[in-house]
């Protein structure tokens, strides 16, 4: 299975900004890149030519009998697709742009399953009690994932070692978003807010415990802001909190936002990612409205570990289909899906690296004063 290996790489900056936060007249943190190691599938040695060995005149030579090939996919068989998240969200939308793609390649019918809660803990402990057989696939929010049982007291039953990966499917970049109609232009006039009237600005993220929840504690440890954060199942729920006046600002994905944005019902007023986002090029971010932030995360589809190699294979030749589609192609881009290609190696080394990043953020975390 060839793939196409993508370099990836996440700025730590929460871990230098929660212990600023933690030291009067701390400098402000400095973000450092962590490597994620590729490890690109190594391609499949060609075996060498048999030697033509000449038989007398009436002996026959046998064909070699072919290897057979694993049952999988049968066509009766539905196969499900779990979104960790609330329908109508990034990731739910991303998800369904590939579905159909991937039905057509396998020649059996996907059915795309929302089971949201917990930050992805619902669906993660789902297909890591899955029969490991190719019928339940999981698109797995890494960092979200990770943050469900690294350092935790959540009672979750699963590691990474649960998650078998197939491929990486688009990476995005966390922002700030507000209402049409608000008054903060930019994150210096939240920030501004907040420190003029503590606890006054609410902000909402996609679950408590998640990655846009230690997006804002980070944020506040780092500006000596005083946010009202407000938790909710998933980014959807959020962003209707948001146009309804619920809240002030949203911290989500810029994949989640431009629904709203196209709309004309909100507005990106700020980017965490270290160059502006190709899909919202005039929107500044965090680091040049003075905030040296940024907060990516990666989502890939993974099966219960267990899974015959061989229907890891099918499924991830399925998917590399559909990103490279046209169709899906321009449909990602008109949702700012930044689509991503990779290999299963990708995924685990993208995995180990923030696993590494997320435990000691998570420890700050719990040690911060509440």
């Amino acid at each position: 299975m060839k793939r196409i290996a993508v370099p990836v790489c996440f700025a730590a900056i929460l871990v230098a900004a929660l212990v600023s936060g933690c030291a009067q007249a701390a400098p402000s943190p400095t973000p450092t890149s962590v490597p994620a190691t590729q490890a690109k599938a190594a391609e499949p040695t060609k075996a060498a030519a048999p030697a033509v060995t000449k038989a007398p005149a009436a002996a026959s030579t046998a064909a070699p009998t072919a290897a057979k090939k694993v049952d999988y996919p049968k066509s009766a068989s539905s196969i499900s697709v779990l979104v960790p998240f609330a329908a109508g969200g990034a990731m739910d939308i991303a998800t369904r742009l590939v579905a159909p793609v991937m039905e057509k390649s396998l020649g059996a019918p996907i059915q795309v399953v929302n089971k949201a809660g917990g930050d992805t803990q619902v669906a993660n402990t789902e297909l890591a009690k899955a029969k490991p057989d190719g019928y339940t696939v999981l698109n797995t929010d890494i960092i979200a994932n990770i943050l469900t049982y690294v350092v935790t007291d959540r009672g979750t039953t699963y590691t990474r070692k649960n998650f078998q990966p197939v491929g990486m499917h688009y990476v995005a970049s966390a922002c700030w978003m507000v209402k049409a109609d608000s008054p903060f232009k930019s994150v210096q006039d939240v920030i501004a807010a907040a420190k003029a009237k503590p606890g006054s600005i609410k902000v909402g993220d996609s679950g408590l415990g998640g990655p846009y929840h230690l997006a804002n504690i980070g944020i506040q440890q780092l500006t000596g802001s005083d946010l009202t954060l407000v938790h909710f199942n998933g980014s959807a729920p959020s962003t209707t909190a948001l146009i309804g006046g619920h809240i002030d600002v949203v911290t989500s994905s810029v994949t989640n936002a431009t629904s709203s944005v196209k709309s004309g019902a909100t507005r990106i007023i700020g980017v965490m990612a270290p160059k502006r986002d190709p899909f919202f090029p005039d929107i500044k971010t965090f680091e040049e409205q003075g905030f040296k932030w940024n907060a990516q995360t990666y989502y890939a589809f993974t099966v219960p570990t267990g899974t015959p190699a061989e229907i890891v294979d099918i499924l991830g030749e399925a998917i590399d289909t559909a990103l490279a589609d046209e169709n899906v192609k321009k449909r990602s881009a008109e949702a700012s899906v930044m689509l991503t290609p990779g290999e299963p190696a990708d995924v685990e080394a993208v995995w180990i690296a923030e696993e590494k990043q997320q435990a000691e953020l998570m420890k700050l975390f719990q040690q911060a004063p509440k």
